[in-house]
């Protein structure tokens, strides 16, 4: 069993005003206000070490931003808040304990991150510790989740699904097979991708699970080269995808299909395992839409500010979104008691009221006893009966230096019809 790294930092940035200059984007010139008093503690667990190692730093980078922005704007209730994080390493037996000494060590208020393999798990010590939990991560046995302290900022693998589906129906290709990884969260898309594609015409030729990180994938990919789809379906790791494609490459199978991955694929830790050349060739991905929205330029600054990133990283909007909506429900319930403050969740992000797209602006109205609606940099943040939000999704294609390019944007009204 691997023993969780756990490291504290305390994001804090000096107060010189930000203006976000996208025509819509709210203004935040002169909210910036020195937080002051005892930090509050709140939780990140993420996986830094498994197979899914590459997924903690990604989704860090989405809560540095948030806590960066929220301190800046004088903190919650006049407090920073203070970042404890724990390695989940990929699996749940790691998970538990590592998220305990969070619990009773480190006094967490709030935990943010746990991905699809840990994140069951940890909900129900989370609520017998009355501490909400937000789950970043598509399983679908959190669909119909009715635990009062879980929340999930993803969408669900039911609509990552459908939208893969939804693309390749929309550009004709009829034929497909499916490549997936033997890891739950990689065969929780299978399902949804079957009966979405199959409802609209589409034949499924091959049906293909591999294990991660195998020393060869040969059999695999001639299971593909004999199936002649017109589009394979995919969710492989960065080190499994680096070997598959390769072995692709080498039978110049990648230019004879189109391939249509999940969000995993479009990290530039897939990007550079599989190659500039394999990761421009008729590769597709769907994600959630970034583009035109105001929180979502609020949340591309302070990420570039903060992590000096200029795109966003892996989950990383999802878990700046869960980190806002938190914070603005403490401030909305004058406290930071779990039991308290997770019935105010739905109350700052779902509508009615005013919408908003940055921390100091939710507070701003909050303060004066306004009614808000935060319109999150991943999604709208509406949370329906079971704490979970829905698209929209974008597609996606690499560009030159490891660019991601939107090249149509699939709203989350036409995934609910398709």
């Amino acid at each position: 069993m691997a023993h969780p790294r756990v490291r504290t930092w305390l994001a804090a940035l000096a107060s010189a005003a930000l203006a976000v200059g996208a025509v819509g984007a709210p203004s935040l010139a002169g909210s910036s206000h020195r937080a002051s008093g005892p930090p509050i503690p709140v939780g990140f667990m993420g996986p830094f070490t498994g197979f899914i190692s590459f997924d903690g730093p990604d989704e860090l980078t989405g809560v540095k931003a948030a806590v960066a922005e929220i301190n800046a704007a004088g903190g919650v209730l006049g407090r920073p808040l203070q970042v404890f994080q724990a390695d989940s390493a990929s699996d749940p037996v790691d998970a538990v304990p590592a998220f305990r000494k969070l619990l009773s060590v480190d006094h967490i208020v709030a935990e943010f991150g746990p991905t699809s393999n840990a994140g069951p798990a940890l909900i129900p010590i989370a609520t017998k510790a009355q501490v909400p939990i937000f789950i970043q991560g598509g399983t679908t046995a959190l669909n119909h989740e009715t635990d009062p302290y879980f929340f999930r900022t993803t969408p669900a693998d039911s609509v990552q699904g459908t939208a893969m589906a939804y693309w390749a129906i929309h550009e004709h290709w009829m034929t497909a097979a499916l490549v997936f990884t033997t890891a739950s969260s990689a065969q929780t898309l299978v399902a949804p991708i079957e009966q979405a594609y199959q409802r609209h015409g589409g034949k499924i030729l091959a049906n293909i699970a591999v294990v991660p990180q195998a020393s060869s994938y040969r059999s695999e990919v001639l299971r593909l080269v004999q199936a002649k789809p017109q589009v394979v379906f995919y969710q492989l790791d960065p080190q499994t995808a680096g070997t598959f494609f390769s072995e692709v490459n080498q039978l110049g199978f990648d230019a004879q299909t189109h391939w249509i991955g999940s969000n995993i694929e479009s990290t530039t830790d897939v990007y550079k395992a599989v190659g500039a050349k394999t990761a421009t060739t008729n590769n597709y991905m769907t994600n959630g839409a970034l583009e035109n929205d105001p929180a979502a330029t609020v949340f591309n600054t302070w990420n570039k500010k903060v992590n000096h990133l200029s795109a966003p990283a892996n989950l990383a909007p999802e878990e700046y979104d869960a980190v806002i909506v938190a914070a603005l429900a403490m401030d909305l319930a004058g406290t930071t008691k779990g039991s308290v403050w997770v019935k105010d969740v739905t109350r700052v992000s779902n509508p009615p009221g005013i919408p908003v797209y940055s921390y100091a602006q939710g507070l701003k109205l909050l303060r004066e006893g306004k009614k808000i609606n935060y319109q999150g940099a991943a999604s709208t943040v509406d949370f329906n009966q079971w704490h979970n939000v829905v698209g929209p999704f974008s597609v996606y294609v690499w560009g030159p230096n490891e660019q991601l390019k939107a090249i149509a944007t699939i709203p989350d009204t036409a995934l609910e019809k398709f």
